[in-house]
């Protein structure tokens, strides 16, 4: 970059991040002198604006400190300080913007400042409408905090009114035990959740004396108890009867739940019906199915408003896996635009032309696979996959191995793709090996479904056995 061009990462990555409304909202924080005193510094951000004065991914800082400083002497300090002086000014203002969209903080806030004053009616006039609004408040740990956050500001000010604190006391203590019992309970599931997928060790410290305390426990009545217990007990000690209760738990107070924890509780759930599958219990793929499809019409899937297109992509393979052909078709389509957009056609692409597979209509699957990009590896490589079923159904026999070589080439190319290269490249071997097979040779027949069985990395490992039948 040229010494006359400036940039500033932090900021920059800061800034294309925001939506239109935080960029409106944002001119008004800056233009407040409450928030912000400096004239600069509402300068630089309507100048920034103006896509016109970039050149190259940088600014010209001499042109930017004219604008800002007419007719003084250049200072590249006083420059840079005016760039760190806006980033700190936009993450006040997300910071805040943060602050305000929580219902209960200002109350919570406002309490501990009446608290401080002494002022009894206003105190407890806005702890009424606090106690209310937490009534309204979705289920989650959360709620839980902020019950433990009003309780606290309420035997505080007991405290400073010197007035019996006993039934205060013990009621912020119930508070704070319903908190603490959730949040340990909730990162159990999450962890036993990930240890199954990445065969870490972790510590649970006193966990047990709790999973033993809460058995017939009245606090197992509080749904944001009882669900992560039932999950975490599911979880560890694979226990399909715990599992109804967490899907008991959840049904008759699901909707009731934060969307962005519901969204956590429905993907342990997902996990756990995973994992039975993967021992065979097929039955549970309806119910993962069924989760999904709770999250959809809870809207907790979404993130920002966008579908992840992992889920997308998990949606259509357990809906295919169920037959679910018109319902998968226009789930593909209708959920398209709620992809991020570097990967919506990918995704789309990907996902309908496994539909087209799935009902055996490779003709329309194989030119849909051409248009999956190579900006998501995994996606790509599974599309590979998805052509060389397709080629060994159809006897295409040249255009497989093809396939097979340049895959192959490709995944002892990439570097970055962990564990999953081995896989792909256990399949390559399969297939190549299947592909060799004297279909007359019973005895290498027998050796080769023995070595599948064997061998716990390869992918396809249904389809592949299934050809030596």
């Amino acid at each position: 970059m040229s010494k006359t061009k400036f940039s500033d990462p932090k900021l920059f990555s800061l800034l294309a991040t925001l939506t239109g409304v935080e960029k409106r909202e944002l001119h008004q924080f800056l233009a407040s002198p409450f928030f912000n005193r400096r004239a600069e510094v509402s300068a630089l951000w309507q100048m920034l604006l103006n896509a016109d004065i970039v050149e190259g991914g940088g600014y010209d800082k001499v042109q930017i400190y004219e604008k800002l400083f007419p007719g003084q002497p250049y200072d590249d300090g006083r420059l840079r300080y005016t760039f760190t002086f806006l980033r700190e000014k936009i993450e006040w203002f997300l910071a805040y913007r943060q602050w305000d969209g929580q219902p209960l903080q200002t109350g919570l806030a406002l309490l501990a400042s009446y608290r401080e004053r002494g002022l009894e009616k206003h105190f407890q006039y806005i702890a009424q409408q606090t106690a209310v609004k937490l009534a309204d408040m979705p289920h989650g740990l959360e709620k839980l905090h902020d019950c433990y956050q009003l309780e606290f500001e309420k035997y505080s000010f007991s405290e400073t009114q010197k007035r019996s604190r006993e039934s205060a006391l013990q009621d912020l203590h119930d508070a704070f035990d319903q908190y603490a019992i959730s949040g340990k309970l909730r990162l159990a599931c999450l962890m036993a959740a990930h240890q199954a997928v990445v065969k870490v060790d972790y510590g649970y410290s006193f966990l047990s004396l709790i999973i033993n305390w809460l058995e017939g426990n009245p606090l197992l009545e509080k749904p944001e108890i009882g669900l992560y217990y039932h999950c975490y007990r599911a979880l560890s000690e694979n226990d399909e009867g715990q599992f109804r209760a967490f899907r008991s738990v959840l049904e008759a107070h699901g909707e009731r739940f934060d969307a962005t924890e519901l969204k956590d509780i429905l993907m342990l759930g997902v996990n756990f019906c995973i994992r039975q599958v993967n021992a065979g219990a097929q039955q549970f793929v309806a119910e993962a199915f069924g989760l999904y499809q709770l999250g959809l019409e809870r809207g907790s899937l979404l993130e920002r408003g966008l579908l992840s297109r992992f889920a997308y992509k998990n949606i259509v393979a357990l809906g295919l896996s169920l037959q679910q052909f018109d319902w998968v078709r226009q789930f593909i389509h209708e959920r398209k635009d709620l992809l991020e957009a570097r990967h919506r056609e990918s995704s789309f692409c990907f996902n309908l032309a496994k539909l087209h597979f799935a009902q055996k209509d490779y003709a329309e699957a194989m030119p849909l696979l051409a248009q999956v990009g190579d900006a998501d590896p995994l996606l790509m490589l599974d599309a590979k996959v998805l052509l060389l079923k397709m080629y060994y159904e159809t006897a295409q026999w040249d255009a497989l191995d093809s396939l097979l070589t340049s895959v192959k080439a490709y995944l002892r190319r990439k570097t970055s793709l962990g564990y999953h290269k081995e896989h792909y490249l256990s399949l390559v071997h399969y297939t190549q090996k299947l592909l060799a097979l004297n279909p007359h040779d019973r005895k290498a027949k027998i050796a080769l479904h023995e070595s599948l069985i064997s061998d716990k990395n390869v992918l396809e490992k249904d389809w592949l056995l299934a050809r030596l039948v």
